[in-house]
């Protein structure tokens, strides 16, 4: 049921700094029936703004707006039935709640119904409506239901293998930010999966990965510089690789071979691999990857403050 409860973020982030109006005057509206008061309500005693925090209060506003249709409040509540916020824990209820949001087009709940459909959390596990809820979730635009729709199409879940449905999802996916499926792209294009080989696609997509911090990127993007493969070799564009990997990593990170499959390993792989490449590198080429490693760490790192 903790895994069930992951799939639901509340949409309780809106903050009011005019949070004692805010919340009069959502009292007032919300006792005429004004269902998108009752909704702004909801989210008052859910954060405990204007008012003191009321898991209770929340529900039971939730509860008014979305018998009334109310899109937002529907999901919400199956949030709160999903963690057993205010309320027992309940499977059935947060299905309802959520298929009724789903059904009205409201994609975080076409997307946490997919999630449940595709795991088996809080419903049989069914590949095709995960499918078919991941399908309209990814039209609107959702990153993840994109990435995981093309997933399933890469894996044959509820749907033939189709590698070309693959790459057309994880690149909308990709093209929004999403790292894993930046990364996904990347091995796609590098080994022919769905497209023709393309080396020039793959670093472009492990690039983008690789400056959010994604280790397997880094590492990739490192051995292929080393080894030469599928670009031209570049000793100190393999040292800034590794070495970003080396410094972003920690136990347990990612490790690829020369084909660019994973394989299991840890930091000291990209250590190793750093360390040879640096002996070979003239004073002036090391100071200078060296140099590019400290202005990428720092790209990094605002790239990951900006999420």
């Amino acid at each position: 049921m903790r895994k069930l409860a992951l799939l639901f973020l509340l949409i309780t982030t809106y903050q009011f700094a005019w949070a004692d109006q805010a919340f009069d005057t959502a009292l007032s509206a919300a006792k005429t029936g004004d269902a998108q008061a009752e909704f702004n309500l909801a989210l008052l005693y859910a954060k405990g703004q204007g008012v003191p925090q009321d898991a209770k209060q929340a529900l039971d506003w939730f509860t008014k707006a979305a018998e009334q249709g109310h899109a937002k409040a529907q999901y919400n509540l199956a949030g709160m039935y999903a963690t057993g916020q205010g309320v027992q824990r309940d499977d059935a209820q947060t299905l309802k709640w959520c298929t009724k949001a789903a059904e009205q087009g409201f994609p975080e709940a076409q997307f946490s119904l997919a999630s449940m459909y595709a795991n088996g959390q809080g419903v049989p596990k069914d590949e095709k409506q995960a499918l078919n809820w991941y399908i309209k979730a990814a039209a609107q635009g959702h990153a993840k239901a994109q990435y995981n729709l093309g997933t399933m199409y890469a894996n044959g879940q509820g749907t033939p293998q189709d590698y070309p449905q693959t790459l057309h999802w994880f690149t909308k996916a990709a093209e929004q930010g999403f790292v894993d499926a930046q990364y996904n792209l990347g091995v796609m294009y590098i080994n022919g999966q769905g497209t023709k080989k393309d080396s020039q696609q793959a670093v472009n997509w492990y690039t983008r990965a690789a400056e959010q911090g994604d280790i397997r990127s880094q590492l990739g993007l490192g051995v292929m510089y080393s080894t030469g493969k599928d670009v031209a070799q570049d000793d100190k564009k393999a040292y800034v690789w590794f070495s970003l990997a080396a410094v972003n990593g920690g136990n347990g990170v990612t490790r690829v071979d020369a084909n660019n499959r994973n394989v299991d390993g840890s930091k000291d792989a990209a250590v190793k691999n750093r360390d040879a490449i640096a002996a070979k590198l003239s004073p002036a080429d090391l100071e200078k990857a060296q140099k590019e490693v400290a202005e990428l760490t720092q790209k990094i790192q605002q790239n990951k403050a900006a999420k």
